[in-house]
C-alpha cells in the first residue's frame, strides 16, 4: 500500500486528478484546457507494432517492425532505426486535419544518428503535392523545426527553427512543441522549457489528404529517424501556454 507522500508524489508527476477509489487520472485526462484540446496521445510504450491512441482511434500503424527501447516518460518509447525505413502512420482523417486553426505538436525525442537530410517527428506531408505541416530535425541547420505550408505543391511555406537553444546534440532527451496561432499569425517552437522561437506565417495550413507519419518525413523522402521517440501528441483549437509547457516539460521527467 503506498503511503500519503508516495501518493502526493505521483499526483505531482501524473498532473492528475485524485480517484474516489484511489490513485489519479493521467495528466491528458484530467479536465484541464490543454487535456481537452487532445485530439490525439500516442505514448509509444507499446514493445512493437501498432502504437495505440490513448484517448481516441487514430493508433499507428508499424510500418517495416519500429522496435522499443527504454523511455524517459514510460518505461518503453519507440525506437526507430533510419536504415531500416521503419516508421508509424495513419491515413488522414478530420481529426488529423487542421487547417487555418490553432493546433499543436508535442513529442519527446532522442536522436541516435542525424540523418544527413534530416529526421522526420511528426509530419503531414508527402514532400511533393500535398503539404501541410512537418515537424524535424533539419541536418542542415542542425535545429528542430517546425514547418507550415499554406497551400497545396509547398505554397506559401514558412520555418521556424529552435535558434534560442542552438545546436542540437544525440544521446540526448529533448522535449519539443510546436504550434500555430490562428489569431496571432505565426508558427511557434520551444524546446524543454526554453524560450521560444516564433515567425511570422498568415497563411493558415493547407488541409490536404496524405497521411501522417511518425518518424519520418514523406514516406519516400529518406527523412527517418534514428533513435527513440515518445511520447507524441496533437491538439487542435487551443495554443499552449507558457505554464503548460513548463506542465508538460515537468523539470525534464514529463508527465504519466
Amino acid at each position: 500500500m503506498p503511503n500519503r507522500l508516495s501518493l502526493v508524489r505521483g499526483l505531482q508527476r501524473h498532473g492528475g486528478v485524485r480517484l474516489a477509489g484511489g490513485g489519479t487520472l493521467p495528466w491528458y485526462q484530467n479536465g484541464s484546457a490543454l487535456a481537452n484540446s487532445l485530439v490525439a496521445y500516442w505514448r509509444m510504450d507499446e514493445a512493437s507494432g501498432q502504437r495505440n491512441d490513448s484517448i481516441g482511434a487514430n493508433h499507428l500503424t508499424d510500418n517495416n517492425t519500429v522496435g522499443s527501447t527504454a523511455g524517459l516518460v514510460y518505461p518503453l518509447a519507440a525506437d526507430f532505426i533510419a536504415a531500416n525505413n521503419e516508421s508509424l502512420s495513419i491515413v488522414d482523417n478530420a481529426a488529423l486535419s487542421v487547417g487555418d486553426i490553432d493546433f499543436w505538436l508535442a513529442a519527446w525525442i532522442y536522436i541516435d544518428i542525424k540523418n544527413t537530410s534530416g529526421n522526420g517527428i511528426i509530419t503531414k506531408d508527402d514532400t511533393v503535392t500535398n503539404r501541410e505541416y512537418s515537424l524535424y530535425y533539419s541536418f542542415s541547420s542542425n535545429r528542430l523545426t517546425f514547418t507550415v505550408w499554406g497551400g497545396p505543391s509547398g505554397a506559401n511555406r514558412d520555418d521556424v527553427y529552435t535558434n534560442n537553444l542552438g545546436a542540437i546534440s544525440i544521446a540526448t532527451w529533448y522535449f519539443v512543441v510546436a504550434w500555430h496561432d490562428a489569431t496571432a499569425n505565426t508558427i511557434n517552437i520551444c524546446v524543454n522549457n526554453g524560450t521560444p522561437n516564433s515567425v511570422a506565417h498568415a497563411t493558415g495550413c493547407f488541409n490536404g489528404s496524405t497521411a501522417m507519419n511518425i518518424g519520418v518525413l514523406g514516406m519516400t523522402s529518406g527523412w527517418f529517424h534514428d533513435g527513440k521517440l515518445g511520447p507524441a501528441m496533437l491538439g487542435k483549437n487551443y495554443v499552449p501556454t507558457v505554464a503548460d509547457i513548463a506542465f508538460l516539460y515537468n523539470g525534464g521527467v514529463g508527465r504519466l
